[in-house]
């Protein structure tokens, strides 16, 4: 890595304003991630003790954690379009999840996982729904898999629960649901962006964006 990707690395790691007056987009989603689930924005360590009494009188614990999520979930898209590992072979799918979970986590993580948090990231963040597409719309490839999720918040739920495969009928009936470990996973994002900055301390990343002036004007603010 050249001096001038590591210095775009490092401002990109940056969780306050650089020198120059620029922001990461990639620590302000960790920050925000961070700020909506509970967790102190610095550091990550989980202060779920210390949310606040409006959040409590007002229920929004789940709306909270609906947005931190949402947010994790870009966060770990971007994290797969930016960084891999230098001896990690690409292949013609390019999906920013895929690539930054193959890369950078310790968990045994499997396709058919992978998959579903595909599917959970464009379910929030194009709609904030829990659903993809019915089966019957015929613009959709036949081959793509679609998921009626649900989202657990207790503490000892696994990573991601599989039922049933969806028939596309809508009900909240769990028995064909995809069930989400909601802290689990965010503990997932987590891991990775920490792992991340272990592999890049260590020299052990690469940009997949060669580009150091399209990297910042896609990542960062001034």
């Amino acid at each position: 890595m050249t001096l001038e990707e590591k210095n775009i690395v490092k401002e990109l790691f940056n969780l306050n304003v650089s020198d120059n007056g620029t922001r990461s987009c990639l620590t302000m989603a960790l920050k925000s991630a961070r700020l909506h689930t509970g967790r102190n924005i610095f550091s990550g360590v989980d202060e779920r003790n210390l949310f606040n009494d409006f959040i409590a009188e007002n229920d929004l614990l789940h709306s909270e954690y609906f947005t931190g999520l949402s947010i994790y979930l870009i966060l770990l898209e971007q994290i797969g379009c930016v960084f891999k590992k230098k001896d990690y072979q690409e292949n013609d799918i390019t999906n920013g999840i895929k690539i930054a979970l193959e890369n950078f986590t310790a968990q045994t993580i499997d396709i058919e996982q992978i998959e579903a948090i595909k599917g959970l990231r464009n379910t929030l963040t194009h709609n904030f729904s829990l659903t993809s597409d019915k089966y019957e719309n015929k613009k959709k490839p036949i081959n793509k898999k679609r998921y009626k999720f649900t989202l657990n918040f207790d503490d000892d739920q696994q990573l991601i629960k599989f039922n049933l495969k969806w028939n596309g009928v809508y009900d909240k009936s769990d028995e064909n649901n995809t069930i989400i470990g909601v802290k689990k996973l965010c503990e997932l994002v987590e891991n990775v962006y920490s792992n991340l900055n272990y592999e890049f301390q260590n020299g052990n990343i690469e940009l997949r964006i060669k580009e150091i002036n399209e990297i910042k004007a896609r990542f960062t603010i001034i």
